[in-house]
């Protein structure tokens, strides 16, 4: 399998902590250990900190937050998984193994 064939990235304010005291990164970080364990290192787990210069590689969920989205905004691929909510891991892992499903599907055609 490819390196890092699957992206979750995780788009929120900076330092702004998220409960307990973690900020969004540190949740992003433990988040990347959660799935690491699960799946391998062929998910790559990104934070990026909203409207900096990175983020605006991002223009779905730019739309998604003139839409009235709201932080943190959870994205698998290129779907966004969660919005304005806590990180739910079984909802982020479950996005995670249908994309790896379809990815392997598509190796095997």
């Amino acid at each position: 399998m490819v390196t890092n064939a699957v992206s979750v990235r995780l788009f929120a304010s900076p330092a702004v902590a998220c409960g307990a005291g973690i900020t969004w990164e540190g949740a992003t970080n433990y988040l990347r250990k959660r799935i690491h364990q699960r799946f391998g290192e062929d998910v790559a787990v990104e934070f990026i900190e909203m409207f900096s210069p990175h983020s605006f590689d991002f223009p779905d969920v730019l739309r998604a937050l003139e839409q009235g989205n709201t932080l943190p905004i959870v994205r698998v691929g290129e779907q966004i998984v969660s919005q304005g909510t806590k990180l739910t891991e079984s909802r982020i892992a479950a996005a995670v193994a249908r994309s790896l499903a379809m990815i392997r599907t598509e190796e095997e055609i």
